[in-house]
């Protein structure tokens, strides 16, 4: 529309580079047209400038800064781009019977300092542009660092700081350490002394809050009430400024959305007013939960007694903390049997001249379960492959078979002693062993063991011996008042980190020379004589079940494959798909 007609403009542009004092944020520049009489305005004493603010501010709460008249024409400014937005979306003003104003938003520079404003102004609303320099009046910066806006036709007596120091100090209660900045808008010591009490803007708020914190550090009340606020940008050095605040006033204003609270949030603060806020007008257990988040010691809100929260308070205890132990073996009975379980344990799993590691079975329950798994190796360690072990291993990131998975699961001490042979030959290091009892009854233990070994097999030098970490848990039970037997065992085994590694090097020498002096596990294999009477009878038994042939011809086939049992087992097969099997052998 042509700018000589009645209405409203407005121009938005980016800061002028000659004003410092201003944020980096974009200046409303609005021009207001208003007729030469308005119906109505002169009968209640108010000014056509009043009158058509408050038809702005009625529809959207806003701070106009430099409000000054050119003419017939009235000019200010908003900082706000988010204002700006809204003032776009107001219907024309209808004014009497006249054509209503309407609003246009256009972009303009910040108001200039000097006195030459006006001209550049004037000019810019003649020509309809946003290029005609920038806003008169002006906005002064005092010497402490506080930038206050003010108008431009009043004279400014006082350093902004000082006033605004002298109107805090006039609102501030000694006795009871609480401040109020409610309706600083309409502060007439501010408006004399010519500063705008905008408790929205940052720089203004942020200035007043670094007062409060140099003047008063011990604040426990502050009133933030009555100020127009739609958000809570500006005051997020609360917690910091204020750090004993207890009481916060957010009444009357027009906070819509809860989240705001998140950038004030304290936990200092106990009593909380938020009456007549656009989102407590329909409170719900949602919402008091978010504002128990933000406000976590809250127990007056809008003056109800909230109940207390569920907390886990502990005493604070002084002094050093406990240090730390490697293992946890709980009582000293309870130490001695995992002791000796695993001293027993590790010196059959680890004697490199029983390569069948038959001797384990003496170990292992009838109904015991087995478990294998293999990990990723730790960022940043190397280190040789662990296919041997996930052949046999069920972790489910890698087995997505459920029959593989089920069948990897080993039950029986037969079965399970048949998996651990096939897994290489190893020297555990007890001074890496931590070992953490988890539960202990009268009849049963379960522990964890974490530890590292080398791999001793193949033939290889000790220096390039496979360095691995593992983690086992063990559930023992009691046998016979002395004993004990495993019922669950569960394997995980990973590559060494760099930090265990260069530990077990140092142990190396000591490991060589106790791996020299066992017999060598090819001269012991040939020997399946010295096998215990008790372990043939088990695996005779087994096969006996398997093949459903008789213990005599049960015993025959495991001799005649070297006690091997699925060697054996295979030669079963193999006949019986010949039909070479006599008749007498299921007799």
């Amino acid at each position: 529309m042509s700018l000589a007609t009645s209405g409203i403009a407005a121009y938005l542009l980016s800061p002028h580079p000659a004003c410092t004092s201003l944020s980096s944020t974009s200046v409303l520049k609005m021009l207001a047209l208003i007729p030469l009489k308005i119906p109505g305005v002169s009968e209640h004493n108010e000014s056509e400038e009043e009158w058509i603010l408050q038809q702005l501010t009625s529809a959207v709460p806003f701070m106009p800064v430099q409000t000054h008249k050119i003419g017939d024409k009235l000019m200010f400014f908003v900082e706000d781009v988010r204002v700006a937005d809204e003032l776009k979306r107001i219907p024309p003003i209808s004014v009497g019977g006249r054509e209503p104003l309407p609003i246009i938003v256009r972009p303009s520079p910040p108001p200039r300092l000097g006195r030459g404003g006006d001209r550049d102004q004037s000019r810019g609303m003649r020509d309809g542009d946003g290029g005609g320099g920038g806003g008169g009046g002006g906005w002064r910066s005092d010497r402490g660092g506080l930038s206050a806006p003010f108008d431009g036709d009043a004279k400014m007596e006082e350093d902004p700081k000082t006033v605004v120091l002298q109107v805090l100090a006039k609102r501030f209660d000694e006795s009871a350490q609480s401040l109020d900045l409610s309706d600083m808008f309409h502060d007439e010591a501010l408006r004399r002394g010519g500063v705008k009490g905008d408790m929205f803007d940052h720089k203004f708020v942020s200035s007043v809050l670094q007062l409060v914190g140099e003047h008063c550090p011990n604040l426990k009340g502050l009133d933030l009430s009555n100020n127009r606020l739609k958000f809570l940008d500006a005051y997020t050095d609360i917690p910091l400024k204020c750090p004993s605040l207890e009481f916060l006033n957010l009444s009357d204003n027009y906070l819509q959305n809860v989240e705001e609270l998140k950038k004030v949030s304290a936990g200092t603060v106990i009593t909380l007013l938020l009456e007549n806020i656009p989102f407590m007008q329909r409170p719900s257990a949602d919402v008091t939960a978010f504002i128990r988040k933000c406000f976590p010691n809250l127990q007056m809100l809008n003056s109800q007694q909230l109940p207390k929260p569920v907390k886990f308070d502990l005493p604070i205890q002084s002094g050093e903390m406990p240090s730390i132990k490697n293992s946890y073996l709980g009582s000293d009975e309870v130490r001695k049997v995992v002791v000796t379980f695993l001293e027993q344990f590790y010196m059959m799993f680890d004697d490199l001249s029983d390569l069948s590691r038959d001797k384990l079975l003496e170990a292992y329950s009838n109904e015991a379960v087995f478990s294998l798994a293999v990990n990723s190796s730790p960022r940043g360690s190397r280190g040789a492959s662990l296919h041997s072990y996930t052949n046999c291993g069920r972790n489910y990131l890698y087995v997505k078979d459920l029959g593989k998975r089920f069948s990897a699961l080993k039950r029986g001490r037969i079965d399970i002693v048949q998996l651990l042979k096939h897994l290489p030959r190893t020297k555990h290091i007890s001074s890496t062993f931590t070992v953490d009892v988890v539960r202990n009854t009268p009849s049963t233990t379960a522990f964890v063991l974490y530890g590292a070994y080398v791999e001793v097999e193949g033939g290889r030098p000790p220096e390039s011996w496979a360095i691995r970490s593992f983690t086992r848990m063990f559930v023992i039970t009691t046998v016979g008042g002395t004993g004990v037997s495993i019922i669950n065992d569960q394997m995980i085994v990973r590559n060494a980190s760099p930090k265990l590694i260069k530990l077990v090097k140092q142990e190396l020498p000591q490991l060589v020379q106790e791996a020299s002096m066992q017999p060598s596990t090819s001269a012991a294999a040939t020997d399946v004589s010295m096998m215990p009477d008790s372990l043939q009878q088990a695996a005779v038994e087994r096969l006996a079940m398997e093949t459903r042939m008789n213990f005599h011809w049960s015993a025959k086939c495991l001799e005649e494959n070297q006690w091997d049992y699925n060697k054996a087992l295979t030669a079963f097969n193999f006949l019986m798909s010949q039909s070479k099997v006599p008749p007498e052998a299921f007799i």
